[in-house]
């Protein structure tokens, strides 16, 4: 049930009845956490490379002369001009096609390490993409969006590599296709890390402007209660970690410890399940046993050879050595591939939230086609259910994009017909400011 208070929100009446068989599943998306500076997918290149340029020299005041001079004598011909110097920190395709002097270029002292990693990626990846016979074009490279990027070399053919590129065999062109999977990747993972970093701060000095706050405050009037987000952001799980004051796990992910510590989760008993399958920032899974080791609050920290034993970890749950972030990548978050393991793993959790849903509320989540697996799961989930409606709102500030998620989803080739001749799932476009104007509890 649905209903508008005065002020145009939306209530969302769930889990009517003792039984708790008219419960409501929420879906959050990247527009969710957009609020909280978070980039998206449209953008997250051209913020990445906003983020590196931070550290650059800004060629402006009293001694740009001096420091022009400064930086001719180490480049010589290849300084550029100094009308460009002083717009690399705010125009990312150029700061792109001088990509060759970004180290002559830094004048911090000390660059954060989630920085200089994120530097060294991007210095590293023309070339791979080159490697790989992908255009690295930087007016091409900073529209395009991640996911576009990987499919792309995902798609390589490492036998017309070994021609095309002189190698010497198919294991070589192989590694070039890694390499530059690898380099996406770890660009991806440290963006979202520094704004995941950046929205804590802002949360800590202004609570109230985290809206996943006042949805969690909400939530604790519901029962039996399931989440579902696609972000990798932590913004609403440390709402629950500080917010929730009853009893809530993650769904599926099988978490093994909690900061180091072994933890028996009974999931079935929690009053409120989380389900992330495209994984966490908070999360590092073991490659051996694919159980999932929560870190709360944790920054990221080097790891591997050359480092202390103490900021090296071991799986809590088959004691397998777990050597850091960079190395757990591709296990921990899906960034974006659609195919890894997290997602097999909260795949009958996922299943489960469906079957029990009978409204559904879908906060900044666009369903892209790439996410043809969460398809599948609404689609069987809804034959299974053959004597019930589930209604589907969603949610946006802006009416025309609610509407055109709206028309994707009713025109999909596998919903179009349980939408229009059974009935089985009704989808609504709302326009409610978005994140902003929603709330949720009994009225």
């Amino acid at each position: 049930m649905a209903a508008r208070n005065k002020k145009g929100k939306l209530l969302i009446r769930s889990n009517v009845g003792h039984d708790g068989s008219n419960s409501t599943l929420w879906i959050f998306g990247a527009g969710a956490s957009a609020h909280l500076g978070f980039p998206m997918s449209a953008n997250l290149f051209e913020k990445s490379v906003s983020l590196v340029s931070t550290v650059f020299r800004p060629f402006t005041g009293p001694d740009v002369a001096l420091e022009y001079g400064m930086l001719q004598g180490v480049l010589g011909n290849a300084t550029p001009p100094v009308h460009d110097l002083q717009r690399i920190k705010t125009d990312p395709t150029l700061a792109l096609r001088h990509i060759g002097i970004w180290k002559t270029l830094v004048h911090c002292e000390s660059v954060p390490i989630s920085i200089h990693e994120l530097l060294q990626a991007w210095i590293k990846l023309p070339q791979a993409l080159y490697n790989v016979n992908v255009n690295p074009d930087p007016t091409r490279l900073i529209g395009t969006y991640p996911e576009d990027l990987l499919r792309e070399i995902r798609a390589a053919d490492p036998k017309e590599l070994v021609t095309s590129r002189g190698l010497l065999d198919l294991d070589t062109a192989n590694g070039h296709v890694e390499k530059a999977e690898e380099l996406v990747s770890l660009i991806y993972f440290f963006t979202l890390d520094h704004f995941n970093r950046a929205a804590r701060q802002r949360t800590e000095e202004c609570p109230e402007g985290n809206k996943y706050r006042v949805i969690v405050h909400s939530l604790g009037f519901e029962e039996n209660t399931r989440v579902i987000s696609f972000n990798y952001d932590t913004m609403l799980d440390e709402a629950l970690f500080h917010g929730f004051t009853r009893s809530w796990a993650y769904d599926g992910h099988g978490v093994a410890s909690v900061n180091g510590q072994p933890v028996v989760c009974d999931t079935a008993s929690a009053e409120l399940r989380v389900i992330k399958p495209h994984g966490s920032l908070n999360m590092l899974v073991c490659p051996n046993c694919n159980r999932t080791q929560v870190y709360w609050f944790w920054d990221f920290k080097r790891t591997g050879i050359g480092t202390g034993a103490q900021d090296n970890r071991r799986c809590v749950n088959c004691r397998v050595a777990l050597s850091g972030r960079k190395d757990l990548l591709t296990s921990q978050t899906v960034p974006p591939l659609y195919d890894k393991t997290i997602i097999e793993l909260t795949r009958s959790s996922m299943m489960s939230a469906l079957l029990a849903a009978d409204n559904i509320v879908s906060v900044g989540y666009s369903f892209p086609e790439q996410d043809n697996y969460f398809y599948d799961l609404l689609f069987i989930s809804l034959l299974a259910k053959p004597c019930r409606r589930t209604t589907l709102r969603i949610v946006d500030s802006n009416l025309a994009g609610a509407e055109a998620t709206r028309d994707r989803l009713i025109n999909h080739k596998l919903l179009r017909t349980l939408c229009r001749p059974s009935r089985k799932l009704e989808v609504i476009a709302m326009d409610l400011d978005g994140f902003h104007g929603i709330r949720i509890g009994r009225s």
